[in-house]
């Protein structure tokens, strides 16, 4: 693209492996099975801060429960295959 690579942008796909997750956008964002996370390109993710955002806003009893990963199926999601999903597709 010819810019640095501190102008550009990932996503990366998740997995919420709780019981009970839903892949329906009007259920809080702790039951969503999936989430997708947009951040700078020469940015690593930290999954561990993203488990506890979402255990953050669970209701108590369903905290122990949450345990992010990356998703396994990313590309049937989106079309996209391994390294190149776009932050807007």
């Amino acid at each position: 693209l010819g810019c640095p690579q501190d102008r550009l942008a990932k996503t990366i796909v998740l997995a919420n492996e709780a019981p009970g997750t839903v892949d329906d956008p009007a259920a809080p964002i702790w039951r969503a099975r999936h989430i997708a996370v947009v951040l700078q390109y020469v940015t690593k993710l930290d999954i561990a801060a993203v488990e506890r955002f979402l255990k953050s806003r669970a209701d108590p009893e369903a905290r122990a429960a949450i345990k992010v990963a990356m998703a396994a199926d990313g590309q049937a999601r989106t079309g996209f295959e391994f390294n190149a999903i776009t932050p807007v597709g």
